[in-house]
């Protein structure tokens, strides 16, 4: 099971200033389910995340933690090697359209902010 979520990218800055994000909208899905959907999202930028529910890696230190992806700018690279910015990736929701191809599958080294 993951937990996936959406927050504005305007947001990102207020949380670089210790703020945090004013809302995230969250959906709980199965591992590799595809598609999802969020529902009655505002227009705005957006950027997208995910961690695993139940902790699923250990860490060197024998201590266990969760894992956490996100749709970085690695994902439209094609995820190789050559991609090296894993930085989360701003996109944009209109007010009545589908967002589309929003592939949340960037699982070794998404920088999630706040880390």
């Amino acid at each position: 099971m993951l937990s996936c979520g959406i927050y504005s990218s305007d947001d990102c800055l207020s949380k670089k200033q210790g703020n945090q994000p004013s809302k995230i909208y969250s959906l709980d899905v199965e591992e590799n389910q595809k598609p999802f959907k969020f529902n009655k999202i505002p227009a705005g930028n957006y950027i997208a995340f995910a961690y695993t529910v139940q902790e699923d890696s250990t860490d060197v230190n024998e201590k266990s933690t969760i894992t956490n992806g996100g749709y970085t700018h690695a994902v439209p690279c094609g995820l190789t090697v050559e991609c090296k910015d894993h930085s989360l990736l701003v996109f944009k929701v209109q007010n009545g359209k589908t967002t589309k191809n929003i592939q949340i599958c960037d699982w070794l080294g998404a920088i999630m902010q706040g880390n």
